[in-house]
């Protein structure tokens, strides 16, 4: 053995285990963030500026990478560290979202050998079903749906949020529902037990898809096994989004070891557990893989396909009326508002001249009421209000540039990453309602590419709860514009100087523990593309 080469093991051996020392830091901050979550509106700061400050330590780690050299033990520390930061999140219960209550009770509805798309939770159909006090209303009072505030020791039911809404959730998340529902453990452990299960499954995939890479530390899996946003929205949440990115991960998998079914069949897995994975199939351009996933959608669809149109549930309502935390979208939407007042103007020109300001009157589609039930959701209106307009405007506005990119991909010849990547990174970043949740899709990619406006993105995700403390206490929802700001601009700062490096660069150029932000060449590639060893 050489010299040199013994002398490095030897450094190996005897140099502090920093990888370790790094994932015990995020851990620890991370076990404190959910600690502190239980103060309500006085203790919301300290709560939210350890989930930030977990955030950046996370993120330090993996800047740090290039710079300890690997260990054996590498593998058991990543796994360990995983484990210890989701360990408190597990214990914890929901604080953020009450998405977990509408799950369990899908899942009893499912598991009553009724059609959850069929009803909603308040339809008197399913009052049998129903434990604890009565749900209340929501109270739109202010513009907006809040959720009913149940007394502690609640059962699922008066949890449950929109309760005159169908469930939003498709076939395959609806499956895990009824799983949990006939696990013989209360409704949210039963589903912390199966996402718990799916979230391991993402990090297991993912250290196996960094090392079948090659050019790419394995430990780079901790981008997805360390992150505080998982820990915190998959384990103390149980958010069902696991399940779809197992599906989704597996399928970019096996499309890179020339499994052209298997990838079309846990993409197929994944569109039917949330849509969001849907674009992604503009870069499997396979016959047998596009007929996988259309074969195994329609499976986990058919025990449903009773429920009839009912099938697409509340979606619609989400589409035309959810927004929040928005970036881009926001700017899209007042750019929208002028362009509505002037087609109320222009169709309803009396109303104009009999002095009615454009935008301080609704627009009568009584003669087209296919048209404004499109617009506003509600069959027996036929009124469109100006920010209805506005909104459903905007809304086309983003549809016509994920189209447009859509269009580019397909046209470039995008690979199913490639896709992936761009496809959920302008969904994020365009939606009308980001929910921090939603950037748990970009962390399995950002593991690949090392992209870090995703980094960043995930890092900040947890300013778009600032508000929520108090708006449990009554106060309006109202997301700061600095908060906004901070997210959504430092995500687009960071890909338009990757952008700009990549040009300056050429793009075999690494920069760094944590790559430059590139914009990929769509060409084609011969092979799995790999980020250049460094």
């Amino acid at each position: 053995m050489p010299i040199g080469e013994a002398g490095r093991r030897y450094d190996v051996a005897m140099a502090p285990p920093r990888f370790a020392l790094l994932g015990v830091a995020v851990a620890g901050l991370t076990t404190a963030a959910v600690r502190t979550g239980g103060g309500g509106a006085a203790g919301w700061p300290l709560h939210l500026g350890l989930w930030l400050t977990a955030g950046l330590a996370w993120v330090a780690a993996l800047a740090a990478l290039g710079r300890i050299a690997p260990r054996a033990s590498d593998g058991a520390v990543l796994v360990a560290v995983a484990i210890a930061v989701r360990a408190a999140a597990w214990l914890a219960p929901p604080l953020h979202s009450d998405d977990v209550y509408r799950y369990a009770w899908d899942g009893r509805v499912a598991s009553a050998g009724v059609n959850p798309y069929a009803h909603a939770p308040a339809d008197p159909a399913l009052s049998a079903l129903r434990d604890g006090a009565p749900a209340t209303p929501p109270d739109t009072s202010d513009g907006e749906r809040r959720p009913p505030r149940p007394p502690a020791g609640a059962g699922v039911f008066p949890r449950i949020n929109n309760p005159d809404l169908p469930t939003i959730y498709p076939p395959a998340a609806q499956l895990l529902f009824r799983a949990a529902a006939s696990l013989p453990l209360p409704p949210v452990a039963a589903l912390k037990l199966l996402v718990g299960a799916c979230d391991l499954t993402v990090l297991a995939l993912l250290g196996r898809w960094l090392r079948r890479r090659g050019g790419i530390d394995p430990r780079w899996a901790a981008a997805w096994g360390w992150s505080p946003l998982v820990a915190i929205e998959a384990g103390q949440e149980a958010h069902v989004d696991p399940l779809a990115i197992v599906g989704l991960t597996a399928a970019l998998l096996a499309w890179e070891q020339g499994r052209r079914l298997g990838a079309g069949a846990w993409l197929g897995l994944s569109v039917a557990a949330k849509l969001i994975a849907l674009p992604t199939l503009v870069g499997m351009r396979s016959s047998r893989a596009l007929a996988a996933a259309a074969a195994v959608v329609a499976l986990l669809a058919l025990p449903y396909l009773g429920a009839g149109p009912a099938l697409l549930g509340s979606s619609g309502e989400f589409a035309r009326r959810w927004r929040g935390n928005e970036g881009a979208f926001a700017v899209i939407a007042a750019g929208a508002e002028p362009l509505a007042c002037a087609l109320i103007e222009r169709l309803e020109p009396a109303a104009i001249a009999g002095g009615t300001a454009a935008c301080a009157r609704p627009l009568d589609l009584a003669e087209r009421p296919w048209l404004a039930a499109l617009l506003t959701g509600r069959d027996r209106r036929t009124t469109v209000f100006p920010d209805e307009l506005a909104g459903a405007l905007a809304r086309a506005a983003v549809g016509l540039l994920l189209a447009a990119l859509l269009a580019w991909l397909a046209w470039r010849r995008a690979t199913p990453l490639q896709a992936a990547e761009w496809t959920l990174g302008a969904l994020l970043l365009l939606t009308p309602a980001l929910k921090p949740w939603y950037v748990l899709w970009l962390l399995p990619l950002a593991a690949v590419t090392r992209r870090p406006a995703w980094l960043a993105l995930a890092t900040l995700a947890p300013l778009g709860y600032l508000p929520l403390a108090s708006w449990l206490e009554g106060a309006p929802w109202h997301d700061p514009a600095w908060a906004r700001a901070l997210q959504h601009g430092a995500c687009w700062l960071l890909l338009v100087v990757g952008a700009a490096l990549g040009r300056r660069a050429g793009p075999s150029t690494g920069a760094g523990p944590v790559q430059a932000a590139t914009v990929p060449k769509l060409d084609p590639p011969a092979a799995p593309a790999t980020i250049p060893p460094r």
